[in-house]
């Protein structure tokens, strides 16, 4: 069973789809098998915690079922916005307070492991809450799964990016910076990542990508400019 649910999972990846368990679970018995759900999405759960090369490039958000108005962990890639999957609630008919927290995990707390096998000690703050000016310097915290959370002040107020909007991240000489997409002409280059603001107004961007910046680092400092933010070591 282990392997089918690999070669599916591989396969909605191939096919650029976002997807939940459950789509795991229809492919499998579109193709004739009869399989429990619950089996299905343990597999798929394990699969991702233990980091196996199917989900490699990918990230897992929590989106809300419109259907039965409750939450559901999507996989998609990197940029993607697993808003786009067909079952999901429009993400203009709910606000942030439907979703527990952007990685459909619990609130990180002591202790949680990461994939490059830090240790996140602390929860992500929510931001600055004044309206942050340029020249500013904030601290952004490494969050769940090792991922770096850059708020909703920062991305609203420097970017100026809302919900559903791409924001362009460019590595720079061991530093991240940080674009609205409509500012600046979207290339091959190898160096940018596009990413989708979640319904929260956030950006979260992968550990391996915060990994460019420092390995170890539970914090960065970033550095707001006229229309962009710069991360680097804090």
């Amino acid at each position: 069973m282990r392997q089918k649910v690999i070669d599916a999972v591989a396969k909605l990846i191939q096919d650029g789809r976002v997807f939940t368990a459950f789509d795991i679970t229809q492919a499998l018995r579109a193709d004739g098998r009869i399989v429990r759900h619950d089996e299905v999405r343990s597999i798929v759960n394990g699969l991702w915690m233990s980091q196996d090369p199917v989900f490699a490039g990918m990230e897992r958000d929590q989106i809300i079922i419109a259907q039965i108005d409750e939450p559901a962990l999507c996989y998609h890639g990197l940029g993607q916005d697993p808003n786009d999957h067909p079952a999901a609630k429009d993400v203009d008919s709910y606000d942030a307070t439907d979703v527990v927290d952007d990685d459909g995990l619990p609130t990180v707390g002591a202790g949680f492991a990461d994939p490059l096998g830090r240790t996140v000690t602390q929860t992500p703050p929510t931001g600055p809450s004044a309206t942050p000016t340029a020249g500013a310097k904030v601290t952004l915290q490494v969050e769940g799964q090792g991922r770096l959370n850059v708020p909703t002040d920062l991305i609203r107020d420097v970017l100026g990016a809302k919900p559903g909007d791409s924001v362009v991240v460019t590595v720079d000489q061991g530093s991240l910076k940080m674009v609205n997409a409509n500012t600046v002409n979207i290339g091959d280059d190898t160096d940018q990542h596009i990413y989708t603001v979640t319904v929260r107004g956030n950006v979260r961007l992968a550990p391996e990508l915060v990994a460019l910046i420092d390995v170890a680092a539970l914090a960065f400092g970033c550095t707001v400019g006229s229309g962009f933010l710069l991360i680097a070591d804090a």
